[in-house]
């Protein structure tokens, strides 16, 4: 029997809240706070705009932005047995340097699915996730999507990158079923089809808040170096809003913009045009295995000063990549694991987390030294 859009939506609706452990994790282990003071009063002025723009985003804002690592296997991954419940596809990646953000989304889910199975499901009805690997490039999710589509599942969660949601989302769209993306947060996602939407807070309401927090962080920042991906859409789409604030809002000096791939190892190249010209702050728009090792080579190189990081490095899995160098990185996100829902609270979640909570972080924050 052919479901509605409006049941597909709400069923899918259901799982949203602990998926957004996708993009804007806390560290799986607790990490030592920043030291500065500053810091921490720049995001605490911040935090309400930020979560007051996601808001926007959704009208379900029952967000949190804590990540667990489990010790479950990647067997949880495996396609659900028909007829074990409501089928809800979760397509994102588990392989690939784009898993950095797809595992933390598959514990999220996990954690959702028995958050609401325990308080019986959709009308008594259990949820059934069923997983399919993205991997890191569009053929791939286009991939899971039509395997999911096939399969009858309700509705899809995913993809993990907005490059991906251009490929893969216009085929659910042809076919009827809902997307909900967790973690796309590209201009232009929402109007690809009357099915696509999104829970993730746009990129133009939320980077801005980073570059305000450096601010308060350095009041005498004027030199800007900027960098992105120049390979993936949401790195594209994003870098625009962080030049446009910095020479339109800020009024700041745009000093060089460099362009490399998210599967660069090697950034020697524009490190050097970086340094060059000796900015204030460094700006950065890539993904989490790129973007660490960015931020790692800058340092070594001799960069000392603040870096501000887009949403490809809103994951704790950046901290393994850049470790030490991770200190004096902003990362914009507008998701709270404070914020008073019941998802946050309740018990299911709270006991697979980490005995003491992270800081209310949202956006921008500073990342503190790895241990």
């Amino acid at each position: 029997m052919q479901r509605s859009f409006t049941t597909r939506a709400g069923i899918v609706a259901a799982i949203l809240a602990a998926l957004l452990l996708a993009a804007c994790g806390a560290p799986a282990t607790p990490a030592a706070p920043a030291a500065a003071e500053t810091t921490a009063a720049a995001t605490a002025e911040v935090t309400a705009a930020a979560t007051e723009t996601a808001t926007e985003s959704t009208t379900e804002s029952t967000t949190e932005s804590t990540t667990v690592t489990t010790t479950e296997s990647t067997a949880a991954s495996a396609p659900a047995a028909a007829g074990t419940g409501i089928p809800i596809g979760i397509a994102v990646a588990e392989t690939s340097n784009v898993a950095l953000f797809g595992q933390e989304q598959v514990n999220g889910a996990n954690l959702a699915e028995k958050f609401y199975n325990d308080q019986g499901g959709v009308g008594g009805t259990p949820i059934t996730l069923v997983f399919q690997d993205t991997a890191g490039d569009e053929q791939g999710a286009i991939n899971a999507f039509q395997t999911l589509i096939n399969g009858n599942v309700v509705a899809i969660v995913g993809p993990t990158l907005s490059q991906q949601a251009f490929a893969a989302d216009p085929f659910a769209d042809k076919a009827g079923v809902p997307v909900v993306a967790p973690s796309n947060t590209a201009g232009g996602i929402p109007q690809i089809g009357e099915y696509i939407s999104r829970i993730s807070a746009p990129v133009n309401k939320v980077a801005p808040n980073a570059l305000a927090a450096a601010l308060k962080v350095n009041p005498d920042i004027k030199k800007v170096a900027v960098a992105f991906a120049q390979n993936d859409a949401f790195s594209k789409s994003e870098t625009g809003v962080f030049q446009r604030a910095i020479t339109d809002t800020f009024k700041l000096d745009l000093a060089t913009v460099q362009t490399f791939q998210t599967t660069d190892t090697d950034f020697t190249t524009q490190v050097s045009a970086i340094l060059a010209e000796e900015p204030d702050l460094v700006v950065l728009s890539g993904l989490a295995a790129d973007g660490g090792n960015f931020i790692k080579q800058l340092r070594d190189l001799g960069y000392t000063g603040l870096i501000v990081g887009g949403n490809g490095f809103n994951t704790p899995n950046i901290f393994p990549v850049c470790q030490s160098e991770c200190e004096g990185l902003l990362v914009a996100q507008a998701y709270s694991p404070l914020l008073d829902t019941p998802l946050n609270n309740s018990s299911s979640l709270t006991s697979r987390l980490p005995s003491r909570r992270i800081p209310a972080s949202s956006a921008p924050r500073r990342l503190p030294r790895y241990r």
